[in-house]
């Protein structure tokens, strides 16, 4: 389907254990960007999926600008704006929200860049918090 390119690794929520913490830090270690950050439709899979109607905390780990899937090899530019509306329509508060950006243009606490911008709105707007490293 679709959205079985954004299952989660376990497809629902675990326990968290040692065995676990180490499986998802080599699952994400395995990761490779691919130039698409679909965050509207990750964030919408997470916020409507059965699976996490539990989850009482969501990380967003990113390392790029939100864009919309054209096809399934095209990405555009996301309107970071509607996009936060979007998700905070979504949410209405009732899961905390934490931004991990990962890269050097989330290195920097003071960055103007529109992609740490998001992340720093979208982390407050839900009573998360922001981190760049």
């Amino acid at each position: 389907s679709k959205d079985k390119r954004y299952d989660y690794k376990f497809g629902k929520l675990v326990q968290i254990s040692d065995n676990v913490k180490y499986d998802l830090y080599n699952y994400i270690n395995s990761q490779r960007a691919l130039g698409c950050t679909p965050t509207r439709d990750v964030m919408s899979f997470v916020l409507d999926s059965p699976s996490y109607a539990e989850a009482g905390t969501i990380i967003y780990l990113s390392d790029g600008s939100p864009t919309k899937r054209i096809s399934d090899t095209d990405c555009d530019e996301d309107d970071t704006s509607d996009l936060l509306t979007f998700i905070n329509g979504k949410n209405g508060k009732k899961r905390v929200i934490n931004c991990i950006g990962v890269g050097k243009d989330f290195r920097t606490q003071s960055s103007a860049d529109k992609k740490v911008k998001f992340m720093k709105d979208l982390a407050r707007q839900n009573d998360g918090f922001y981190i760049g490293f």
